[in-house]
């Protein structure tokens, strides 16, 4: 593996970790403001991901192509940034 490969997939993990803690944080928040309503909701989602392989599949998926789709953002955004450059000079 090379550095700049190693680099990627460490960035990609951080990312996926912040992710994480963002969703934390947001499910803390409803659970403050919308009390056990939401909490029970929620246990019983787990609950069905863990019962059902295919749920848990398409969490999966949904989350391989929303990083997908940042990559391609950010790739967009710097060939964006490469085209201004190129046009700003001439």
């Amino acid at each position: 593996m090379t550095p700049n490969e190693f680099e990627k997939k460490q960035l990609r993990q951080i990312d996926h970790i912040d992710r994480r803690l963002d969703e934390g944080i947001g499910n803390a928040i409803l659970r403050l403001v919308f009390g056990s309503k939401f909490k029970k909701t929620l246990k019983s989602v787990v609950k069905d991901m863990e019962e059902n392989p295919e749920m848990t599949a398409a969490v999966a998926d949904f989350y391989k192509h929303a990083d997908n789709i940042t990559d391609l953002f950010k790739r967009f955004e710097k060939e964006d940034r490469a085209l201004a450059k190129a046009n700003k000079k001439k």
